[in-house]
């Protein structure tokens, strides 16, 4: 049942998106204020470590982002990689760290897809290189096909 709730929120949420994530090549990071779903308490992007870093958004029932894991593991060996939960069960992220390997630096949850949606994510998962200035510098919707040139 929440599974199904979940395709529901996203399918929802696609729809209402206008715009694609890498139509912001060249934007600033928006603003947020997310809970760290490790540590706990609130995180903003002023929290963040110093760039450049990836941000990831994906979720534990979405098959493709499960296919981006080892994608994710050797970004994080160049960049610190933040990953952001959209819509998905606390519980079914911590079983999932605890089985595969844990590549992100900070995991945040955007339980309402607030943020998701200010960086209009249309796919999970979604992965963007955040630059020195705090601009989005590359993003890649769906899986990274070209790891090299990220």
């Amino acid at each position: 049942m929440i599974k199904i709730k979940n395709v529901f929120f996203m399918l929802i949420f696609f729809c209402l998106s206008s715009a694609y994530a890498t139509n912001f090549i060249g934007e600033s990071l928006s603003s947020f204020k997310l809970v760290d779903i490790i540590a706990g308490g609130q995180i903003t992007n002023e929290d963040l470590p110093k760039p450049p870093f990836i941000i990831h958004f994906w979720a534990t029932w979405c098959n493709a982002c499960d296919q981006d894991t080892a994608n994710m593991i050797e970004l994080a060996k160049k960049y610190p990689v933040i990953g952001v939960l959209i819509h998905d069960n606390i519980e079914d992220e911590i079983n999932w760290l605890e089985e595969e390997n844990n590549p992100y630096h900070l995991l945040l949850n955007d339980e309402t897809a607030d943020l998701a949606q200010k960086m209009k994510i249309n796919f999970l998962p979604t992965t963007f290189l955040i630059d020195e200035y705090y601009k989005i510098a590359k993003c890649s919707e769906g899986v990274i096909n070209d790891l090299q040139n990220f």
